[in-house]
């Protein structure tokens, strides 16, 4: 059990307009799969626990922990992906970089 509370969004801080990543491209079935920042950057509080298949359980901390947040969705997955997030720096910076290898459908 755990609460999220963002702190940075994709466009700005937590109160900001939320933009797509792709912006109106994303409306478009060609550039799938669609890919979107939610979180930049928050933080959690609470626990989470994992139960083993053997019974053995742990429990984890994860207050005040870093989180990231994305979501992706769609019918055309690259065959190979790539994905890099950073957002412990001392300052407000964020950065997200993905990137794919896939076919153009149509080429």
């Amino acid at each position: 059990d755990f609460d999220i509370f963002p702190e940075v969004g994709w466009g700005g801080d937590g109160g900001s307009r939320q933009y797509s990543t792709a912006g109106w491209l994303a409306a478009f079935p060609v550039f799938e799969p669609h890919y979107q920042v939610l979180i930049s950057r928050g933080t959690t509080m609470g626990s989470l626990i994992f139960r083993a298949k053997n019974g053995e359980q742990d429990c984890y901390d994860l207050n005040d922990a870093t989180i990231y947040l994305e979501k992706n969705w769609g019918g055309s997955f690259p065959s190979k992906w790539w994905w890099m997030q950073a957002n412990t720096f001392q300052s407000d910076l964020c950065v997200t970089s993905t990137a794919g290898c896939r076919g153009i459908p149509f080429l």
